[in-house]
């Protein structure tokens, strides 16, 4: 029953860092800190994949995937917006289906990111690993 908990202390370790990094990004203005937030969007998707990597090496594996890509997942998230509105004023009961919808859409970026990188060569295909559900 609690074998999902099995990552849960690297999956806390990564939220600390990448909210850490985000808000000394902040710091120096918004702009900057919106960026290292889409550049950091990918990381708990790349520990999913490999849940035994160090929170250091995922950060950096999503910020060398994600150069390049930061305007499509800007325009991407910003599509949700429609959906979001709708959700409010539905009382938020709109959320049970619009934030599954908007992670799965998430999740399908990454995986098309993260095949187009290894195909590029800015990533190696053993450097991210991949885990699949019956291994874990």
């Amino acid at each position: 029953m609690f074998y999902g908990f099995k990552y849960f202390l690297n999956a806390a370790a990564l939220y600390i860092w990448t909210t850490l990094l985000i808000l000394v990004w902040s710091l120096l203005l918004i702009v900057p800190g919106i960026i290292k937030a889409i550049d950091l969007s990918m990381s708990f998707f790349i520990l999913a994949d490999n849940p035994k990597m160090d929170v250091r090496k995922v950060a950096d594996l999503s910020t060398k995937m994600m150069k390049g890509h930061r305007k499509e997942f800007f325009m991407l998230t910003l599509s949700f917006i429609g959906w979001i509105l709708i959700s409010i004023f539905t009382f938020c009961i709109g959320f049970v289906i619009t934030i599954p919808y908007i992670m799965t859409t998430y999740a399908l970026f990454y995986d098309e990111l993260k095949n187009e990188s290894i195909k590029n060569g800015v990533i190696a295909e053993d450097e991210i690993g991949t885990k699949r559900l019956w291994e874990y």
